[in-house]
This record gives structure tokens, sequence and C-alpha cells, in this order.
């Protein structure tokens, strides 16, 4: 908001027409955001830090959606052949990010690092999108980590296929 305000300010326009441009911005602003992040998953900059899948919650950010934690969830599939295997706690942190606990089953060595054992995938819904941020992963062993490989935002919450 105070972004928009210091645009408008650029313009010197007289105070009632500033305020009347900014709260029409920022009103338009929001429209849009809630528009497109409540489409597809809004969860962004995806990434793995050490056994952690992290990633931004947009929506939240941008406060198009409530901020509280009790709405999230993650599914868990292995292998290739996208088999159910439970669900793990996503945390809710600072800054909107978002946090979900990777366990380890593939060892360090044994199977070659694209075989279909060390395949995992995590969904995360936010509870507002229809759909949750798919991230493709491949379990590496304890000391080699997560590697992700991919990411989707499919348009519903039914398991991969």
């Amino acid at each position: 908001d105070e972004l928009v305000a210091a645009l408008v300010s650029v313009g010197k326009y007289d105070p009632e027409s500033a305020r009347y441009l900014t709260e029409t911005l920022i009103a338009r602003r929001d429209a849009i955001l809630r528009r497109y992040l409540g489409r597809l998953s809004p969860i962004a900059d995806v990434r793995v830090e050490e056994d952690r899948l992290v990633g931004v919650d947009l929506a939240r950010r941008t406060r198009i959606v409530p901020s509280e934690s009790i709405t999230l969830r993650a599914r868990l599939y292995r292998t290739d052949r996208y088999v159910p295997a439970g669900s793990a706690v996503v945390q809710l942190l600072p800054a909107s990010t978002l946090s979900v606990a990777l366990a380890h089953q593939a060892a360090d060595g044994g199977a070659r690092d694209d075989d279909a054992s060390r395949y995992l995938v995590v969904d995360i819904a936010n509870g507002y999108a229809p759909g949750p941020l798919r991230a493709h992963l491949y379990d590496l062993g304890p000391t080699r980590g997560f590697r992700l490989v991919g990411i989707e935002r499919p348009e519903d919450d039914r398991p991969p296929q």
C-alpha cells in the first residue's frame, strides 16, 4: 500500500484526488491478486533447504487470504507409481514461508540417483487454491539430501497419476 501511495504522490494531485486514486489502485491490485492467486497454487520460490521443502505462499504474503496455518497440509507419494505415503506437517514461518519436513526412505548408496525407488512427490495445499503445489523430488539419502526436479500447479487436488 505504501508503494502505491508513493507512486500516486509523484503525480502531485490534490489531497482528495490522491486519496481516491490510491484507494482505487489498491482495490484493483487486490482484485487482481485474488483472481490470480486463487486459481492455482500461489506457493512460489520453492526450494530444498537441508531436509525441508520450503516455499512462500504469495496469497498469504499479500494478505489476500488469512494467515492462519490451520488450513495447510502436505501429502506424500513415493515411487513413480505415486504410492500414497501419508502426510507431513506444514509449518507457517515468518514472511508467509511454508516449510515441510522430509524424511529419508532411500539409503546413501545403492540405486541410481534417478531410480524410481528414490522418487518422491509432495503436494502442499494452502487451503484456499483449488489445487496444491506439487513438488517432484529425488531422495538421494541422508548424506546427499533431496533434489528438487520439478513443480506443478494442478487445477484440483486429485492425487498424481
